[in-house]
């Protein structure tokens, strides 16, 4: 799915762009039960997959900019504590989308472990909830997330949600892919 190093562009740079999905996928599968740090700790749950799972690396910057995606050290988090995209669902498929960019992906069987699954709710005009893809076995796509089930089926979370005031009424499933 990913596109070859334009001619003239060293391997060594292109490779160190690329964000490990089997990293993330893993990553998230085994720490679930990592500490939430927010009310609503789903991004910051994928954010942290991403990072120390896949090694997307930081990007400093105003933390209210789409192109900027950190989170400061407990002992520094002044003036914030991470970055709207580290902690956001809509924010972090923007940056993913449109600052990193990522491959958007359509059909249920190219979705693999280390994408990222953004669901928006009836009467929501953004993206509530992510959670990270942690297999794919032919259809019957796995998930962690904080924010549910730690380890579910997207059949499932998409079940279960059915019946509640609000329910799902869109998926958006992204690749994460390097710096541009």
């Amino acid at each position: 799915m990913g596109e070859a190093p334009a001619e003239g562009v060293r391997q060594a740079s292109y490779a160190a762009s690329y964000i490990n999905g089997l990293g993330t996928g893993s990553w998230a599968y085994n720490n679930t039960g990592v500490k939430w740090e927010y009310k609503y700790d789903c991004t910051n749950f994928v954010s942290k997959a991403l990072y120390y799972g896949g090694g997307m690396k930081m990007r400093s910057g105003w933390y209210k900019r789409d192109d900027v995606w950190f989170k400061n050290p407990w002992w520094n988090s002044w003036p914030v504590k991470a970055s709207y995209t580290w902690s956001a669902a809509e924010n972090l498929r923007r940056h993913l989308a449109w600052n990193r960019p990522g491959y958007f992906i359509t059909r249920v069987s190219d979705v693999r472990k280390g994408d990222i699954l953004f669901f928006r709710y009836k009467g929501d005009s953004v993206y509530e909830h992510a959670a990270v893809v942690t297999a794919n076995y032919s259809g019957r796509i796995h998930m962690a997330q904080h924010g549910g089930p730690a380890h579910t089926t997207l059949d499932d979370a998409i079940a279960r949600n059915k019946q509640t005031p609000e329910p799902i009424i869109s998926i958006v499933v992204i690749r994460p892919t390097g710096a541009r």
